[in-house]
């Protein structure tokens, strides 16, 4: 690269952290001090309530983007951002112009506007959030209700607006939190896919699984199709309920589609209309299976009701890809695993695929969570599997996170048998757990997936990350 490009990228890569900054600026806690707070519900709701109304309006005065592409959406305590790269691969590969949305991101936030498998180039991302701005100014002129759109919608809107631009013939929108009232749910999706329900964010969803599983079922749209891979019976009665009261159609696993694995760990899905024989799952990790089950099903449902063409070589050609920080083998001598188990559900997945790719092992795990997350779940999880354990905290602006000493008196307390050594930093943490390991250890960085994205720095850096989008569309974080 010569001294005029470099030039060029810095300047591409300061506007798009100026972009960025302002997208900062709609975060109105920095602390995260509303995680602290106790709100009745009936406050929640009318939170709930206000944000998809300010959602709806705000893209009613940007011309319903969100309209002008055909629509998946995916809700569920676990699996949602794998089984969107999964559907996004998949149609992908059969002919069709895909983007998708996940949340959050690991690295960089391009992450979130995603074309047929390319990164949001940071120069694109820094016009986009402009044009944004511009709107969202007039709209704060001009609308006589609400005062301004948080972050998270603001981030809905360049997703809706970006997809559009690109005039994409599919979106895959995964859900924030929760569903019902997800500034996301202003989509007229054709396909509701709801993986699963267990406990995670109770404090704002609730404390039971049908209060949870409400929020999930309320991405199902009116005559709309929904399937889902939830097997408890109290979930199931929720989300029959909401499709019922909404004419939808619902689609369940060991009812209208089932997949087996084979002794060679091929995967063989039973769609509601087509049998998938042979399939070969490239992430990782035996939840992904499930993961992609769900997905092929999904598909093979609208291929069923004429909305897509699905072929057996697309949807093999579609599980091709890898999804980071999900089971993702990042290097080898020692072999480091980042996954995001943020929960006591993934970790609990994530310790059965351990246990299978590394029998009779015990491992490092590298910790650190959100303070809002149940860690001690997480760490009962892991326990079994574990023989030594490292503490650490994430960095994220406007979320506070579970400072190292607290999550390792927590660990000392469930293992006390374990050694535990703290650092207050993530790269710390991961430099010197490398430092200290034998060739053959296995380490496995968990937790928030904020962590994730900071461990990854210590292999790739964020700005070569950026100046590689920018001058090659990469589609890869590594």
């Amino acid at each position: 690269m010569n001294e005029h490009s470099d030039s060029k990228i810095e300047t591409v890569i300061s506007d798009f952290r100026a972009a960025e900054k302002w997208l900062f600026t709609l975060i109105t806690d920095p602390k995260g001090e509303r995680y602290f707070q106790e709100k009745p519900m009936d406050v929640r709701m009318v939170e709930f309530q206000e944000q998809i109304e300010r959602m709806a309006d705000f893209l009613v005065f940007c011309g319903h983007p969100e309209r002008k592409f055909s629509s998946i959406h995916v809700a569920g305590t676990s699996g949602k951002g794998s089984v969107v790269h999964l559907l996004a691969g998949i149609l992908k590969a059969g002919g069709y112009k895909v983007g998708y949305h996940v949340s959050p991101y690991l690295q960089v936030c391009n992450e979130k506007l995603i074309v047929d498998g390319n990164l949001i180039r940071p120069s694109e991302f820094a016009d986009l959030v402009g044009k944004l701005r511009t709107k969202y100014e007039q709209w704060q002129q001009t609308n006589g209700r609400f005062e301004a759109i948080k972050y998270g919608e603001a981030w809905v809107a360049l997703t809706y607006l970006w997809l559009a631009r690109n005039h994409v013939d599919w979106g895959v929108i995964e859900t924030g939190l929760g569903g019902r009232y997800d500034p996301t749910n202003v989509l007229p999706s054709t396909l509701a896919v709801i993986t699963n329900v267990n406990y995670d964010h109770v404090e704002v969803l609730g404390e039971t699984l049908e209060e949870i599983a409400s929020h999930k079922a309320g991405i199902i749209k009116t005559d709309g199709l929904v399937i889902t891979a939830e097997t408890k019976p109290e979930v199931l009665e929720v989300i029959q309920m909401e499709a019922s009261k909404k004419n939808a159609r619902l689609f369940r696993i060991g009812k209208d589609y089932q997949y087996q694995i084979g002794e060679d760990g091929s995967l063989t899905v039973d769609g509601p209309h087509t049998t998938y024989h042979h399939l070969k799952v490239a992430a990782p990790g035996e939840f992904q299976l499930e993961n992609a089950a769900l997905a092929v099903a999904a598909l093979d449902l609208l291929a069923g009701e004429g909305l897509i063409e699905l072929q057996p070589a697309s949807v093999k050609a579609g599980l091709g890809v890898q999804v980071a920080g999900r089971f993702e083998i990042i290097q080898e001598d020692p072999v480091v695993i980042l996954d995001g188990a943020h929960n006591q559900h993934k970790a609990s997945a994530l310790a059965r695929s351990l246990v299978r790719a590394y029998p009779d092992k015990k491992l490092t795990v590298v910790l650190g969570t959100l303070s809002i997350k149940d860690f001690s779940g997480i760490i009962e999880a892991l326990a079994p599997i574990t023989g030594k354990w490292i503490a650490t905290q994430p960095k994220v602006f406007g979320k506070p996170a579970a400072p190292a000493a607290a999550l390792a008196a927590v660990i000392r307390k469930i293992t006390p048998d374990l050694p535990v050594i703290e650092f207050e930093s993530v790269r710390d943490a991961i430099w010197q757990t490398l430092a200290d390991a034998a060739e053959d250890e296995i380490i496995v960085v968990t937790g928030s997936l904020y962590m994730l994205g900071e461990a990854r720095g210590v292999w790739r850096s964020v700005d070569q990350i950026l100046s590689d989008i920018e001058q090659r569309g990469n589609s890869e974080l590594i």
